[in-house]
């Protein structure tokens, strides 16, 4: 998947209100549900995870409105984000945080993610990865 358009989409519909509410909503969905959070917003964190016990269910970005979350998760969360106009929440379905089968255009986000790692726009990584270059 080229994660090139999601995360550009999401950066159209950027604002402090906007990723405040995935936030609370993220949080909310976590607390009913009995769900770690792993972000530390303290340290300039820019992405947190959602764990189920051990089981890593979401990856969500701090700044933009954009969360993958996985598949047996996916319509629940979906719920959770009934009560926001999901036009400006991108949430992606998860099938593996290791398959190696994702790719961007690292020249047009990098005005609204730090990339800190060798990965290239031409190199195939997995959304774990991608979380490790950009948190």
């Amino acid at each position: 998947m080229n994660l090139t358009e999601s995360i550009l989409q999401a950066k159209s519909y950027m604002s402090d209100e906007v990723s405040g509410l995935v936030i609370s909503t993220l949080i909310t969905f976590s607390i009913k549900n009995n769900f770690k959070i792993d972000w530390d917003k303290d340290d300039g964190e820019q992405w947190g995870r959602l764990f189920n016990n051990d089981i890593l269910i979401a990856i969500f970005s701090a700044k933009l409105p954009l969360v993958f979350m996985v598949k047996d998760f996916y319509e629940k969360g979906f719920q959770y984000f009934e009560n926001i106009d999901l036009k400006k929440v991108v949430l992606i379905k998860v099938c593996s945080w290791n398959t190696q089968n994702n790719s961007i255009d690292i020249s047009k986000i990098s005005d609204v993610i730090q990339w800190n790692s060798t990965l290239s726009s031409e190199s195939k990584f997995s959304l774990n990865d991608f979380w490790f270059a950009t948190i």
